[in-house]
């Protein structure tokens, strides 16, 4: 594999604006195919031997004729007039070029249509799935954290302290009184809760950081066959570094502190070019989807 990423692009098919993701003739070296991920080429190659037949008697280098198969395609060993490629049906005029597949035909590598991978082609996850896993985790912690905050009385004390809130805004209604701002913070921000939001943060970034290092998921992604892995590392074994799956939480987490940065966080993979979330710029990580 080498470490050499080729600049450019394979050429596009008659109709598109790029060329779709898949196997091509590797641009920075002979005799071996390049992995094209619908955006960029990647660090991933193999041997051109791998992907094409055996030649076939009087058709070693032969050129792509008029409805034969061009680039991105089958080079060495292409059938001649008449016979039939590999994996693909007898085909004439018409057929498709640029390794797409055309009527009737299967294509030869890669996938049909474009579609967001890593750089060593691992599918990326969904918005709708990392949406679903992160539900199943936030259900999960509210379980944990309630059971707590319960059992060591601290709900009780903020139910108190809500009590007490009201009474005031009610008294403040009926008697024309000006509302003490002062007195409506001291009500609210009680210290039993900040203790729950500080239960609430610790308890999520140990959680996560525990589950990424041992396995690269949350329960909740590996209920979505979800996985965090390295950016462009799909392949990479199970588990992050220490300091990745600390940082990936610990930002999430004071991204939720400011006031709609932590929507904008969790809605970023919508956009982005490689379906990262905010979280996931300084962490370097992306989501795949392994089933």
């Amino acid at each position: 594999m080498s470490d050499e990423i080729p600049v450019g692009s394979p050429p596009a098919p008659p109709g598109r604006h790029a060329a779709p993701g898949g196997w091509y003739p590797d641009p920075a070296r002979d005799g071996q195919e390049r992995y094209w991920d619908g955006w960029q080429w990647t660090r991933n190659t193999r041997p051109m031997e791998q992907s094409a037949p055996a030649a076939q008697p009087g058709a070693y280098g032969q050129q792509p004729g008029y409805g034969q198969q061009g680039y991105g395609q089958q080079g060495y060993g292409q059938q001649g007039y008449g016979q039939q490629g590999y994996g693909q049906q007898p085909g004439g005029y018409g057929q498709a070029p640029y390794g797409q597949p055309g009527q009737g035909m299967q294509p030869a590598y890669g996938r049909p249509g474009p579609m967001a991978t890593t750089a060593d082609g691992v599918p990326l996850a969904s918005w709708g799935w990392r949406l679903l896993a992160f539900v199943i985790d936030w259900m999960l912690l509210s379980l944990v954290t309630n059971g707590i905050a319960q059992v060591t009385g601290l709900n009780a004390a903020i139910s108190r302290s809500m009590s007490a809130y009201e009474a005031y805004l009610t008294e403040v209604m009926t008697t024309g009184t000006q509302l003490d701002l002062g007195q409506v913070v001291q009500l609210i921000v009680t210290p039993q809760m900040v203790a729950v939001q500080a239960l609430t943060l610790v308890a999520f970034i140990v959680y996560q950081a525990l589950m990424l290092r041992s396995r690269g998921a949350t329960l909740g992604k590996l209920a979505t066959g979800l996985r965090v892995v390295p950016l462009g590392q799909g392949r990479s074994p199970r588990g992050l570094r220490w300091g990745t799956a600390v940082i990936r939480p610990l930002v999430t987490q004071l991204m939720g502190l400011v006031p709609l940065l932590g929507l904008l966080d969790y809605l970023f993979p919508l956009w982005d070019r490689n379906r990262q979330a905010l979280h996931d710029k300084p962490a370097r990580t992306q989501v795949v989807r392994e089933r």
